[in-house]
């Protein structure tokens, strides 16, 4: 590649999108380029936006093959098309990912993309402000402390802050909340409850501190090539994305990193149906970062047949060796048949590799079931919004600690799907020694 021209493969792959779209052919050619010259990702990056404004899954992909180096030319790329069209999806997109792998790529762009809002009626529209420097944040609080409710730079400056996360940005956002609770309408308080604010940014206010509801390590839970016997298409092969750790190119799993046990059952009943439940997870030390103080071993389980089925949330106790006993708050007279019996996942020793700083925070719906979003520790990857579950001893919040994706072996030899393809998710209260499970699906 000579000054970023384009090579006539990705000509091609472009000429082919434009005639097949999202075919396994595209894919194929996009994998192949990314393998034999990964530079040559950024050039069709570039030139796909350039001569196509929509998004696709072909881009979203290509987006996780760039090599970091090459983010800022796509960046400023984007940039180019969204002042002369704030509606182009593939830079609004790019500015999503890049929100994403490498904020601080950003920073030099916060203002005008606050003027911007290139992602302003979806969920991520925000995540670039977690770049945001001390003078973008200031001028937010001034707007927010200004402005109506109902006034478009309030929601903005509202969602901004809480991306930011710093003290001073949450501060701001607590203070003009409960101003709003006190002198506002009854509906403008509904519409802006404060713990549910602050829970999307992951935190909690105890006794007027600030609390993070999660740790900032996470490890991604690589499994065996083996270990998966289904077959998935190209586009979502685990291969292809550093995340999964299966390629030889790939050096974080490799024998240094600690293990976990993965899967089987538990001698413990399920309080809702009286059957063993499922292990999910046994650490035999908990690695740093992940928010479990109380215990220097655990093992993490609940019942698959009755979680999300017969009980929207289900917890454990655990004793001094980290082993789960279901909590009795689900329990009834007597047992439920589950409609849903599950088999065991599948047995494995499993490797818990740190994240590093790219994949340090995953979307669902961005990842779009290329990456791998088994994780421990770290922020949860939402799928309906943040909902850390409550302890049944304390009532206190509880601290997100682990989260498990869909299409896991199953002893059988199947993939599991929690409800139509969601993630499940694990809390601890570290005071109580319980564990929570839920997960949320679309």
């Amino acid at each position: 590649m000579k000054d970023g021209s384009m090579t006539p493969y990705v000509d091609q792959l472009v000429e082919a999108f434009l005639q097949e779209r999202a075919s396994q052919a595209v894919f194929e050619q996009l994998f192949a380029i990314s393998s034999c010259d990964p530079k040559q990702i950024s050039v069709f990056v570039i030139a796909f936006m350039e001569r196509i404004s929509e998004g696709s899954t072909v881009l979203g992909t290509a987006f996780g093959l760039l090599a970091m180096e090459n983010w800022d030319e796509v960046i400023q790329a984007a940039m180019k098309h969204l002042r002369s069209n704030p509606a182009h999806e593939g830079a609004a997109d790019a500015i999503a990912y890049a929100s994403l792998q490498c904020p601080d790529k950003l920073s030099s762009y916060v203002e005008e993309l606050f003027r911007l809002q290139p992602n302003e009626n979806a969920y991520y529209s925000a995540w670039f402000c977690r770049a945001a420097h001390e003078k973008d944040i200031e001028q937010w609080i001034h707007t927010l402390h200004d402005a109506e409710v109902n006034d478009p730079a309030f929601g903005h400056s509202l969602n901004a802050l809480l991306e930011a996360r710093t003290e001073p940005a949450l501060r701001a956002v607590i203070e003009r909340i409960e101003r709003l609770h006190r002198d506002g309408s009854q509906a403008e308080a509904v519409r802006y409850p404060l713990d549910l604010l602050l829970e999307e940014a992951g935190y909690r206010l105890a006794e007027g501190e600030l609390e993070q509801l999660h740790g900032n390590m996470p490890y991604h839970l690589v499994f065996r090539p083996e270990d998966f016997t289904a077959e998935r298409p190209v586009w979502f092969a685990r291969e292809q994305h550093p995340t999964w750790g299966l390629s030889p190119a790939t050096p974080a799993a490799d024998d240094r990193n600690e293990t976990a046990m993965f899967g089987g059952r538990l001698a413990a009943p399920c309080s809702v149906c009286g059957q063993p439940i499922h292990r999910l997870l046994t650490l035999e030390r908990i690695p740093d970062g992940v928010l479990i103080a109380s215990l220097s071993r655990i093992t993490l389980g609940v019942c698959l047949s009755c979680l999300g089925w017969e009980e929207g949330e289900l917890f454990c106790v655990h004793d001094e060796q980290g082993e789960p006993y279901p909590h009795p708050s689900a329990a009834g007279t007597e047992p439920q048949e589950p409609q849903f019996p599950a088999e065991a996942l599948r047995d494995a020793m499993i490797k818990l590799v740190p994240a590093s700083g790219r994949w340090q925070t995953q979307d669902w719906a961005l990842s779009n079931s290329r990456e791998n979003l088994n994780r421990l520790g770290g922020m949860p990857s939402w799928i309906q919004g943040a909902d850390y579950l409550h302890c049944p001893h304390c009532s206190e919040k509880m601290a997100f600690i682990a989260q498990l994706d869909s299409d896991l072996p199953t002893s059988d030899g199947e993939e599991w799907m929690w409800g139509s393809g969601g993630i499940a998710y694990m809390f601890w209260c570290d005071g109580c020694r319980v564990s929570g499970y839920r997960w949320q699906c679309t």
